[in-house]
This record gives structure tokens, C-alpha cells and sequence, in this order.
């Protein structure tokens, strides 16, 4: 099995692009850590709508262990579980860390599931980018 690391997403989006600020949860392969659902959210230093329109493409055509959804927020583009996203709006966390903490308590089997899915959903993304041609011409 290949080890997860937690940063398989975003080692392939900076293929793309200069990422201007990056937030993800490591987990090195460790089991205790593999049961916190993965998290990534991310902006580049200069926007791409065509590239960003393929990862988008690519996140919701993915087939995984888990739903996994891509969120724009104005700044930042954030793929997490859809689970993830639910599970913070009904119990009213404050923060996304909140609630992945308590999720991973709650239900360790499910972040594990979802861990397992980051280095295809990774790969996923990146042959859907270089298939569609659409990696920025200036990088």
C-alpha cells in the first residue's frame, strides 16, 4: 500500500501555479493520525479559471471510499470531504479544525476511508488537468 502523507493534492496543484498559501493536515501514514479526515484548501498567486474549471471538473467526477466536494470561498478553494462540511453546518463548529477533530472521534473509520482516497482523488486531478490541456501557459 502507498504511504499517505496528507499532501498528495497539493504536491500536484503546484505542478500548476506558485501557491500563495496552503493549509492541509499531514498524516504521514501514521495510523492514529489516518483517522482525522483530509483537508486541503489552497490559493494561487494569480488565479487560473480555466485550470481551476478542471479541478473543480475532476473533484466532482471523482469515485472514492467517500463524497468528496471542492468549495470556493472567495479566496481560497478548499477539497474536503462532503461529510466534512455537513457534519460543521449541524453542529455549529466555529472552525473547519473543530470539526474535523470531532468527526475523527466520532467516527475514526470514516476519515480513515477518506484518507485511503487522497492519492487517487490526487491523481485523479492531475490527469484530468493534463488531459484537458488546460495548465497555465505563463508557469
Amino acid at each position: 500500500m502507498t504511504t499517505i502523507t496528507g499532501f498528495e493534492i497539493i504536491d500536484v496543484l503546484k505542478t500548476w501555479g506558485e501557491l500563495e498559501w496552503v493549509r492541509c493536515k499531514a498524516v504521514c501514514g501514521k495510523d492514529e493520525r489516518l483517522s482525522r479526515p483530509p483537508f486541503s484548501a489552497w490559493r494561487y498567486k494569480q488565479r487560473y479559471p480555466e485550470l481551476e474549471s478542471e479541478i473543480v471538473k475532476a473533484v466532482e467526477s471523482f469515485q472514492g471510499n467517500v463524497e468528496w466536494s471542492i468549495t470556493f470561498t472567495g479566496k481560497n478553494w478548499v477539497i474536503a470531504p462532503k461529510r466534512l462540511q455537513k457534519f460543521q453546518d449541524v453542529r455549529g463548529y466555529r472552525t473547519d479544525g473543530e470539526a474535523l477533530r470531532a468527526l475523527a472521534k466520532e467516527d475514526p473509520e470514516f476519515g480513515k476511508q477518506a484518507n485511503y482516497d487522497v492519492p487517487a482523488l490526487a491523481d485523479k486531478i492531475k490527469k484530468t488537468v493534463v488531459a484537458s490541456q488546460k495548465v497555465p501557459s505563463s508557469f
